[in-house]
């Protein structure tokens, strides 16, 4: 049985290492047909790119409804509670349907996709969970004399051509 070898750092390497810890004794690197016993590259790669895509539109999503309330009130801390509150079910359900849909991939014979398909429903998970629950509204509370900042030049925009979130 092969040990799993240490991967190079991606920016969602958790769910390589549990794929590493599921998946590691298999024939898995598309690239080295010798079967090294190791997550290929490219499939971490690519399922990195496909959970960093859908996580922005968590985060886009996530921030809008913080700003709205930001907007509203000028109080961080409850704009954070608030726009976590409202997006949060959305976010949660959201990442669950598509983390099932993924780990469906992870019943396959074939194993590369069996490996993305288990790595990235563990990374929409993990970035739904840890990352949109935890550490962003954690990273606002902690910076929020300056989070919302802009440049004069790009305030000036927005106040002259009346530029907002909300549409109003």
């Amino acid at each position: 049985m092969a040990r799993p070898q240490p991967q190079r750092a991606q920016p969602l390497g958790e769910p390589v290492g549990c794929v590493e810890a599921q998946l590691g004794d298999q024939e898995v690197d598309p690239v080295d047909e010798r079967g090294s016993g190791r997550v290929g590259g490219v499939l971490g790669e690519r399922g990195s790119c496909v959970a960093f895509g859908l996580s922005m539109d968590y985060e886009v999503f996530l921030l809008a409804r913080i700003k709205e309330r930001f907007d509203r009130t000028g109080d961080l801390v409850p704009s954070v509670r608030q726009g976590l509150g409202a997006s949060g079910p959305v976010i949660t359900m959201a990442a669950a349907v598509l983390a099932v849909s993924f780990f469906a991939m992870a019943t396959s014979v074939v194993t590369p996709i069996k490996i993305f398909g288990l790595g990235t429903g563990l990374a929409i998970l993990i970035d739904a969970i840890l990352i949109r629950g935890v550490l962003v509204p954690a990273f606002l509370e902690l910076t929020a004399p300056i989070i919302w900042w802009a440049p004069r030049p790009l305030r000036a925009v927005h106040q002259r051509f009346h530029v907002t979130d909300s549409g109003d």
